[in-house]
């Protein structure tokens, strides 16, 4: 299988999304260093007369700080080891596809949303502690104007005026309470079907442990009035949620609320219903790809028989869609190989065809050279034909004249003079017929090669 590339791997594992829950978490540290809103300390008027008013503390910020029962150190380890070994163990138990990836991601936009919600608040709404006047070092010893500010520790003053809402609360319950969510969806104890119906001793035991963690949220928060750091109104803000968690889960139709909203939002954006027994405890983008095999991959968790089916069936999705996603990649990249084949093909026949055009003219520079020499030499030899007839037509001339002195001459001779100049001209008639038959020989040559000059012109 060929390996994906970085944009397809951003992508495929949703980096970018968790890029984005990362910077508004960040973007929370910058909230909590902006100013502080800073409403007057409440006092107490207790009039002595009719011109008299000494001025109390307020009783309900005139507690005792007490020491965490659960610091910010520990709260941060359960909030963030609890989810991390849920989803491990029922991962490692069965198997769904895509369900680490959106797990990781959902608890992420949880708390990213749970924290930028929770410290907007503090410093915008500025509520006292229960021990405001204890964290503050508030200065007894002098008599109070019911105006004057008399803390003498400014960081306990703050940290005393961020009570509304509760941070351990509002962090527990965006964590644990996903945790109960994706128990509840693993399960499908909520989703309606012939055989999710069929209620048993193990589901109600399994719809009383996914209630464990929630139950957990709820201690961590009382902890924080017990402690004197929040006032009950603090802490069960998250009470707001109740009628969110009924509905949004269904597809998110109603509600907000730090802490339970932060992690039913973040589950519905990630996940299925889980009124639904299709689609609970399911990442969506598993749905989405079960609906494009077309494979009925939701079955009876109850029934053990039925798990290896699931699972098997499971494994056999994620290979149909692995190869689905291979053959979309090939197809890519085989795309991109032929685009840069044909264009280097292109290149080739360009550098040929220019060869070819240099080639085509260094021939007919070299043929019409030839064709050339050719036809001087053909020029050549038909001037020595051309003398050679002329040479000819002289020597036929002379033969002429010779006969008509010897005509003559005959009419003027004796007997034995015509004898011997018969036989003299008999040799010389003899010559004149060696020297003609020589001449058309020569002359049937020239021509011969004068014909084969013209057919390679020709050819040429």
């Amino acid at each position: 299988m060929a390996r994906m590339t970085l944009q397809e791997k951003l992508v495929a594992f949703r980096v970018w999304e968790l890029i984005t829950s990362i910077v508004v978490i960040g973007g929370v540290f910058a909230i909590t260093s902006s100013t502080l809103y800073l409403r007057p300390i409440p006092h107490v008027a207790i009039q002595l007369n009719a011109t008299n008013t000494i001025y109390a503390r307020d009783p309900s910020l005139d507690l005792t700080e007490g020491v965490e029962q659960v610091p910010l150190s520990v709260a941060i380890a359960i909030y963030y080891a609890t989810p991390l070994l849920v989803h491990a163990a029922f991962q490692w138990h069965r198997f769904v596809m895509n369900d680490t990836r959106d797990f990781m991601l959902t608890l992420a936009m949880s708390t990213a949303v749970c924290q930028l919600l929770t410290h907007f608040g503090k410093v915008t709404a500025g509520r006292f502690r229960p021990s405001f006047y204890d964290m503050c070092d508030w200065d007894t010893s002098i008599l109070w104007d019911g105006v004057a500010n008399l803390c003498r520790n400014p960081k306990g003053e703050a940290e005393g005026r961020k009570s509304f809402p509760s941070g351990h609360a509002s962090g527990a319950f965006s964590t644990l309470f996903l945790v109960t969510l994706y128990l509840l969806g693993r399960s499908k104890l909520l989703a309606g079907s012939a055989l999710a119906t069929q209620r048993g001793f193990l589901a109600s035991v399994n719809f009383f442990l996914a209630l464990v963690p929630t139950v957990v949220a709820m201690w961590i928060s009382i902890t924080r009035s017990q402690d004197n750091w929040h006032h009950y109104s603090d802490i069960l803000v998250y009470l707001l949620g109740c009628y969110v968690s009924l509905t949004c889960v269904t597809r998110c139709q109603a509600g907000s609320v730090i802490g339970i909203l932060a992690s039913i939002l973040a589950y519905c954006f990630n996940y299925g219903s889980l009124f639904d027994y299709k689609s609970a405890g399911m990442p969506l983008e598993t749905l989405r790809d079960l609906k494009e095999v077309d494979v009925p991959a939701f079955n009876d968790l109850q029934d053990s028989g039925l798990r290896t089916e699931l699972a098997d069936l499971n494994a056999r999705l994620r290979v149909e869609v692995e190869a689905k996603r291979e053959l979309q990649r090939l197809r890519a990249r085989d795309k991109e190989r032929f685009a840069d084949e044909f264009g280097q093909f292109e290149a080739r026949l360009l550098r040929a065809n220019e060869t070819l055009e240099k080639n085509r003219q260094v021939v007919e520079a070299s043929l019409m050279s030839k064709l050339f020499v050719q036809l001087q030499e053909a020029h050549t030899k038909n001037d020595a034909q051309d003398d050679l007839i002329e040479g000819m037509k002289a020597a036929n001339a002379k033969l002429v004249a010779s006969l008509k002195k010897m005509k003559h001459k005959l009419k003027e001779a004796t007997d034995s003079g015509v004898n011997h100049m018969f036989h003299d001209m008999t040799r010389k008639c003899m010559r004149a017929e060696a020297e003609k038959a020589a001449v058309e020989a020569a002359l049937a040559a020239a021509q011969s090669e004068v014909r084969h000059g013209q057919s390679m012109e020709i050819v040429a």
